[in-house]
């Protein structure tokens, strides 16, 4: 069976593929399919191989892929993306598109419930409820999950999620709704984004999180939830790199929201609307680290014009900055 000091190295280190060989060495000797499999997708990416010889190999990797996954409905409906071997990365929802009766959460459980995927990095949901993430973390321990997306999920009340501090390497948390809160959040995590539409942004819930380098959500509508928003900017002024702010098209960002932004290191702005006001914001206000902007309008603002491309049923063009920016 493998070492165990090699599996909390890549736990902390997924990424390292010198020690995904060796484990995949160690796995093929112990039988497990999982460890062929790592030796043959090492093969296919790492040496010039004949079409006859590659097509031998690609149709060995299907089946050790399928042996590895073992129930049909995992195989079919969720796309998984293994490397040398292991699960790194899966996206639950395929199974709405067809109507099919298998919940996301059943699904997850079944999945996270093999030794392939005990390493897994990222998991995206495309309709899970968000009363049962808690039943899907708790499946067993992810010790190296690293991007968690909650996509368009639906919550019937405000909710808070719990079992997010046991995810000790979550980097990067997205959630589609927003009626939700965190009982906590692990110190490690260093994106956070909501992304839902049609509620009042939760800017209470980013709590003490003073090293996020990623924060996007919708823009605040009473002063009360501007004057939380300025105050996490400030917080963040050091550490953030990335910042999005949501909302209606129409509607610019307020002024002293742009202030305090002024006074942070980001390099990249997300926004709804282009507008003048914000025009004249990166001309005088922007600090001198902002290269990127990034808005939902496909209006040719800022003197910038970009083929836009579609995003959902919105536009997103993205730009370079600085366009005509003043010298500070």
């Amino acid at each position: 069976m493998p070492d165990a000091s090699l599996e909390q190295h890549i736990a902390e280190h997924p990424d390292d593929e010198k020690a995904l060989l060796v484990l995949a060495d160690q796995l093929a000797e112990a039988g497990d399919p999982s460890g062929e499999l790592g030796q043959v997708q090492h093969r296919l990416g790492s040496q010039t191989l004949e079409a006859t010889a590659r097509a031998a190999l690609e149709a060995r990797e299907r089946v050790l892929v399928a042996e590895c996954l073992g129930s049909l409905a995992i195989r079919d409906l969720v796309d998984v993306d293994f490397h040398l071997g292991l699960v790194r990365g899966a996206r639950f929802g395929q199974q709405l598109r067809y109507g099919l009766p298998f919940g996301e959460a059943e699904l997850a459980t079944q999945l996270l419930g093999r030794r392939c995927a005990r390493f897994v990095q990222a998991l995206s949901f495309d309709d899970l409820r968000l009363g049962d993430v808690s039943e899907v973390l708790a499946a067993r321990s992810l010790p190296a999950l690293r991007h968690l997306a909650l996509l368009r999920n639906r919550a019937e009340a405000p909710i808070e999620l719990d079992r997010l501090e046991a995810l000790p390497r979550l980097e990067r948390l997205i959630l589609g709704s927003r009626a939700v809160g965190f009982a906590a959040l692990p110190s490690s995590l260093r994106a956070l984004e909501f992304r839902g539409r049609g509620l009042p942004p939760p800017v209470e819930s980013i709590g003490a999180q003073r090293s996020l380098h990623t924060l996007v959500l919708t823009m605040p509508r009473s002063p009360e939830q501007v004057d939380a928003l300025i105050e996490h900017i400030s917080t963040l002024r050091e550490s953030l790199r990335y910042f999005g702010v949501l909302g209606i098209a129409e509607e610019s960002i307020p002024a002293r929201v742009l202030r305090a932004l002024g006074a942070t290191s980001i390099a990249t702005l997300e926004v709804w609307n282009a507008d003048e006001s914000l025009a004249e914001w990166i001309a005088h206000g922007a600090p001198p680290s902002l290269r990127n902007l990034v808005h939902w309008t496909p209006r040719a603002v800022l003197g910038v014009h970009r083929e836009p491309r579609v995003a959902g049923k919105f536009w997103m063009t993205a730009a370079k900055l600085p366009f005509h920016r003043q010298k500070h």
